[in-house]
């Protein structure tokens, strides 16, 4: 009989948990080609699921649906059509990968008790966010890739069913395109430092004059150039500037041995693909996210001196701000080393593959 894994990824305003999913997903079927996944997922970025040759069901997220349909409603109907992909595929497991489980997904595994569970469940979380230690008992497994500029002083992966990996990338190193092919392909002279800069969908918030403001202290240098980052599901900036170059692709983290330097949003998954193609960085939090505590992330890798912090972008702090970068690369670069450990989605997925199939391989 085929081996089934479903995995239910959520997304709204960006990208992180369904590229966690992929990256996960992608290392299981290494693990075991004669495994079967199928994503069902609330993101609109369908295309990157089929990109990389899995099945997928989406549903929309609440927000998209009409006004009528009730949190009630659309639970009922997450929980229907969820079962009627597990009637269909008969999967040994269901992978959640969200900040919170829906009651659907929850009224499912409970209908479904036969089935293993497993919540990949990043850290990361504000102090004031809902308490969620209640929802871990309806899983089988709890997967918690770590914060990259933490310390840990035990190894928590030993700790009952809760397992710790290192932060989870969608990509490796060698699957990158090496600096010299990326720099042709973006049309960028070897001499100039070229920037990165993404700020997120901008779904959650406004960013179109931060973006503006960003490029313009960038290039106030003529020696610099701009690589911007368009996320696949928000809208177009349009920025017309020979000196900025812009990629609406998936994954960008493909281009980061490209790049100098970065201007970035902190999302769990951006920031630590930064921190492992070890690229000195400014971050600027996003203060209107729920859970994901952005100011806290970007603020210890400013601690640990591979990164900046910057909560207000105004004009003279940003100056400042790359100046200090341009000034200190190497001596960034040499903590960043020190810090990101190994991908973290290889664990993870052999993680999954003890607690469903008994083995890490087939």
């Amino acid at each position: 009989m085929k081996k089934t894994i479903v995995f239910m990824v959520t997304n709204g305003a960006g990208l992180g948990h369904l590229t966690r999913g992929l990256a996960v997903a992608k290392r299981l079927r290494e693990l075991d080609d004669t495994l079967e996944i199928v994503f069902f997922s609330t993101s609109l970025a369908t295309e990157v699921i089929r990109n990389e040759g899995f099945m997928f069901y989406y549903i929309p997220t609440k927000a998209l649906m009409p006004e009528t349909v009730t949190v009630t409603k659309w639970n009922e109907y997450m929980k229907s059509m969820l079962q009627q992909i597990i009637d269909i595929y008969d999967p040994a497991a269901i992978v959640f990968d969200g900040a919170y489980p829906y009651g659907g997904v929850i009224s499912s595994l409970r209908q479904n008790d036969a089935l293993k569970s497993i919540w990949i469940k990043r850290e990361g979380d504000k102090n004031n966010s809902l308490k969620r230690e209640e929802l871990e008992k309806e899983f089988d497994l709890i997967i918690i890739p770590r914060e990259a500029a933490r310390s840990y002083s035990e190894d928590l992966g030993a700790i009952s069913k809760v397992k710790h990996c290192n932060p989870i990338i969608l990509i490796d190193r060698s699957e990158a395109y090496e600096r010299a092919a990326a720099r042709q392909e973006l049309g960028v002279d070897g001499g100039n430092s070229l920037f990165y800069v993404q700020l997120g969908a901008g779904n959650i918030n406004d960013i179109k004059e931060h973006y503006n403001l960003i490029i313009k202290c960038i290039l106030k240098n003529p020696t610099h150039m701009v690589l911007l980052g368009e996320s696949i599901i928000g809208d177009k900036v349009c920025i017309k500037d020979k000196r900025v170059k812009i990629v609406r692709s998936y994954p960008n983290a493909r281009y980061f041995k490209a790049i100098d330097f970065a201007v970035s949003a902190v999302g769990y998954n951006t920031f630590h693909e930064l921190l492992y193609f070890r690229v000195p960085s400014l971050f600027v939090p996003n203060l209107n996210t729920v859970y994901d505590d952005q100011v806290k992330r970007a603020q210890l890798a400013e601690e640990k001196g591979v990164a900046l912090c910057l909560e207000e972008v105004e004009e003279k702090s940003l100056e400042c701000a790359i100046a200090y970068m341009c000034g200190r690369k190497e001596k960034m670069k040499r903590n960043l080393q020190k810090i990101h450990q190994k991908n973290g989605a290889e664990k993870a997925a052999e993680y999954i593959a003890e607690e469903v199939f008994k083995s890490s391989v087939k």
